[in-house]
């Protein structure tokens, strides 16, 4: 469970659900037993933002004004983009 408010969700192409929190921190849920797959860490500030890209990976944002791209198969970073001046939503 997030230990704070959920900020976003998302449905994968595979049918399973994400979630973005207050927590910084970003759950993949297995949508056919219910429990988390992966908690993904990487942000340092709430995740606002979710997107789920034609080739798999994984996209969010949040209010340390990074993007990162994950890779969903493995639960990791892919890539981060920084040096943004606001958040972005």
């Amino acid at each position: 469970m997030h230990k704070d408010e959920i900020t976003c969700l998302l449905d994968l192409s595979n049918g399973d659900i994400v979630s973005g929190s207050l927590d910084t921190t970003i759950k993949i849920w297995d949508h056919s037993n219910g429990k988390c797959k992966w908690t993904l860490k990487g942000h340092t500030h709430a995740v606002i933002v979710l997107l789920e890209l034609s080739d798999g990976h994984l996209v969010s944002s949040a209010l340390d004004q990074t993007i990162v791209i994950w890779d969903i198969s493995s639960g990791t970073i892919f890539n981060t983009l920084e040096g943004f001046e606001h958040p972005i939503s």
